[in-house]
């Protein structure tokens, strides 16, 4: 241990002796230690941390999966009370439902998240309560009973100002009195994916206040709960599956009306944590993902470890004599060699220390970006103990990347040689060796500027792609006149009067009204029964995304009908169901038909027959980069939903409508909340289905392509700048000989030239291997896209002739007398 200390005191004194390429050293490995640390903030916070209750590992997802699903579907509350009263001793089953309401107190109203939870919901998540009490395991299994309400702790410090006193306060829930009982435990956000805050839990009995919602509770076929589950010691998620499957087959011969050839997937929590609606595959190609950035941000990690070593090198060089001096006295090889890493690894944690600052600092600006998704968000990357694990482990890896070979040659050095003034085999190897970490450094900018063109060039097509309608010009403003309490017969009203009143407004050419819209989050499935086309055997009926829409909804978002008619005025509610479909539902259901005067049910076969009146063109509906489905839009006046986005188009800037627009909104509904106020255009760049992936792939890689480009820079200057100082005499021999400046320009530049060609090959070669897993992030172009790779080539060269003029510009006014007494 006394050794050591010596070893870390001489290291310190060493670098403090060279300030200028301490700092240096320490700002490289900074960058790339920091770029990792950021990155690696958000998996920790994605796929590692969990969620903040007790023991999460054992939490499980549960849904249903029909044949004819996609993906994992949501839980009625009927078959959700049959699986947990035949579930047996291996699972605790809760459940949960949110949505927006409005939470109101005296004169203000807020538009909030909430939570409808089971009575066990809290007791099976461990969670305390902050203040007060939570709901009971025996409240929420009356209609109607125990109006109680529990405050989100971030929702009672922000509306409340962490009054103590709120409890027992009364306040209204959508009109409907409440009684606060209890603030959840701080840092408990609910369970709902993607770090959305719940602001306000209740019991599950509540939905029945509204007929709206009270048919969630009675109907089998409303799968409208989330399903989450907790595995009891000694439980494996095969035995839990396995048990519970049993039961889906059971409920499945029971009710084949709406659950006939059901299984029940059984998921870790942790798969459905960024989508509840998982679909096979789906996780790992998540994880495929955050990898494919991991990897990225380690390479940069092994560019700036490169870019070091080649400092240590030249530092090497000067460092000889006093490695000669201590050979000579008596110190073995591996003394030498644990002085100099001892000196790495202090550097090492010195930029990793600084890493921590710049880690912490990009982390804090992911936590700024703003998602359009409806829903308050609070991203937490912050730093845990995994993200100072990996920081360590960065740091240690880059101590000994940037140390060991320079320690290796450092240590070799023979002490007659080095004593004396000649050693150039061991300069002439450690300049081949500084050559080969700069090619390698090219070859990795190569890679990493490939991947931010491709990502980039993959936003620009994305951009392009044809919509099916056009967002320009268009302004969305949500609103739930259900959160003042009005009813059904009032919601209607209001919505007529303000879509009269919104298209009175000048500069207004048309105005209507959408449950969702392209790259929303909000999305309403139905299960369809088509007249002619009954289930297959062993099959559900198909489950469509459905639009709630006002008349004036296809002219405000210019999507053509291509046959029959738009809705009207005149359907009303007394009058004949209609609905208008795209063309992707006529194809499926009528191939070769004419569509037209088709009918269908929707949730049950006692609903009233609809029929098609209308086929529009097929469009983007949620996710912009996913297959068109089918799907329909039904009147809002025979549909009524009370969730609503008011959508004007323009004549000028929409945003220069939004005061007039929610002028009109609060002179019918005073104290009405508004929100998700946006441009179309703005929502499709920040939606959750919308290009926002694209925006954080082309930021992200093309900052790290950018970093990397610097340090390969930073490493083609350094190492001609000191090829050519070590040419000196010969430069001035040649000079001196008749050599004219060009010539000296060509030695110079053909140095450069062949490290850039060698590292561009190799860089290449590289990212044609990694275009696989990249392809399948990509939208309009091809991994292999020509473009893209000549392009970055081509800059690559451009850099590295500019990184190069300065040493050949230096050669060519080298005195050839100065040089020929150089030696």
């Amino acid at each position: 241990m006394g050794a050591v200390y010596q070893d870390l005191k001489y290291g310190l004194r060493m670098l403090a002796k060279n300030p200028a390429f301490t700092l240096v050293a320490v700002i490289t490995l900074a960058i790339g230690i920091g770029a990792n640390t950021a990155i690696f903030s958000v998996v920790n916070a994605l796929f590692l941390r969990g969620l903040q209750v007790e023991n999460p590992g054992a939490l499980v997802s549960l849904g249903f999966a029909h044949k004819n699903d996609v993906g994992m579907s949501l839980v009625s509350y009927p078959d959700f009370e049959d699986i947990q009263r035949q579930a047996d001793t291996r699972i605790d089953l809760f459940a949960y439902r949110f949505g927006f309401d409005g939470l109101s107190e005296g004169d203000r109203a807020d538009h909030v998240l909430t939570s409808y939870v089971t009575g066990d919901y809290f007791t099976a998540l461990g969670i305390k309560p902050g203040l007060g009490r939570l709901i009971l395991p025996s409240e929420g299994r009356v209609p109607g009973a125990d109006p109680v309400i529990v405050l989100g702790h971030s929702y009672w410090e922000t509306r409340f100002g962490g009054d103590p006193t709120v409890i027992g306060k009364a306040v209204r829930i959508d009109g409907y009195p409440v009684t606060i009982v209890g603030v959840a435990q701080k840092g408990f956000r609910g369970v709902l994916p993607v770090f959305v805050d719940v602001q306000a839990f209740l019991p599950l009995n509540m939905m029945a206040r509204t007929e709206e919602y009270g048919v969630m509770l009675t109907n089998r076929g409303t799968r409208a709960l989330f399903v989450l589950g907790r595995l009891r010691p000694g439980v494996s998620l095969q035995q839990a599956g396995s048990s519970l499957n049993v039961i889906a087959t059971r409920l499945s011969q029971q009710y084949p009306n709406t659950d006939l050839g059901a299984s029940l997937w059984v998921l870790p929590e942790k798969q459905t944590f960024l989508n509840p609606y998982a679909k096979p595959g789906e996780y790992q190609q998540q994880l495929i993902a955050v990898g494919l950035f991991l990897a990225l941000a380690i390479l940069l990690l092994f560019l700036a470890c490169f870019n070091v070593a080649n400092l240590l090198l030249v530092r090497a060089t000067t460092r000889e004599h006093e490695m000669a001096v201590r050979a000579a006295l008596g110190a073995p090889r591996r003394r030498l060699m644990r002085q100099l890493l001892t000196e790495s690894l202090l550097l090492a944690f010195f930029g990793c220390g600084a890493g921590m600052v710049v880690g912490s600092w990009g982390s804090r600006l992911s936590q700024s970006i703003r998602f359009s998704v409806g829903v308050p968000l609070t991203l937490d990357f912050s730093f845990d103990w995994h993200v100072f694990a990996y920081a360590v482990g960065a740091a240690i890896l880059g101590g000994l990347l940037v140390g060991i070979v320079p320690a290796l040659r450092a240590s070799r050095v023979s002490p007659s040689d080095a004593l004396h003034e000649g050693g150039r085999t061991v300069v002439g190897g450690r300049h081949r060796l500084r050559n080969i970490l700069v090619t390698v450094q090219v070859a990795g900018s190569i890679v990493l500027l490939i991947a931010a063109g491709l990502f980039t060039r993959s936003l620009e097509r994305a951009q392009q792609m044809d919509l099916g309608f056009n967002p320009a010009h268009v302004l969305n403003l949500a609103m739930d006149p259900h959160e003042l309490g009005y009813n059904e017969a009032q919601g209607q009203q209001f919505y007529k009067d303000l879509l009269v009143r919104v298209r009175a407004l000048s500069g207004v050419q048309s105005a209507s009204l959408a449950f969702t819209y392209p790259s929303n989050a909000l999305v309403d499935y139905r299960l369809v029964y088509v007249e002619g086309h009954p289930p297959r055997p062993g099959e559900a009926p198909p489950t469509i995304l459905l639009n709630h829409v006002s008349p004036g909804y296809f002219e405000t978002m210019e999507i053509p009908i291509l046959s029959g008619r738009a809705f009207r005025d005149l359907d009303t509610a007394t009058a004949p169901r209609v609905a208008v479909i795209n063309q992707t539902m006529a194809k499926k259901f009528w191939p070769d038909q004419d569509a037209l005067g088709r009918q269908f049910r929707m949730n049950s076969e006692s609903e009233p027959l609809i029929q098609v009146v209308g086929i529009a063109r097929d469009s983007k509906y949620q996710d912009l980069l996913a297959k068109v489905v089918p799907y329909i839009c039904v009147p809002l006046a025979q549909n009524y939903i009370s969730m609503e986005t008011l959508q004007v188009r323009t004549e000028a800037a929409p945003e220069s409508m939004i005061g007039s627009t929610e002028e009109q909104v609060h002179s019918l509904a005073p104290g009405l909340p508004i929100f998700g106020v946006q441009t179309m255009e703005q929502a499709l760049n920040s939606g959750i289905a919308g290009f926002y992936k694209f925006h954080l792939g082309a930021y992200l890689a093309g900052a790290l392509g950018i970093l990397g480009l610097i340090l390969a820079i930073v490493g083609v200057y350094g190492v001609i700048s000191y090829s050519t100082s070590q040419r000196t005499h010969e430069i001035g021999l040649r000079m001196a000989l008749g050599a004219r400046p060009g010539d000296i320009w060509r030695i110079v530049f053909r140095q450069g030239l062949a490290i850039v060609a060698v590292g561009a090959l190799i860089g290449i070669l590289a990212a044609l291997g990694l275009a696989r897993v990249m392809a399948s992030f990509l939208y309009g172009i091809s991994a292999h896209d020509p473009l893209t790779y000549v392009g970055v080539t081509a800059l690559i060269a451009v850099v590295a002739l500019l990184a190069c003029y300065i040493p050949a510009r230096r050669a060519t006014k080298v005195d050839p007398m100065v040089a020929l007494r150089h030696e």
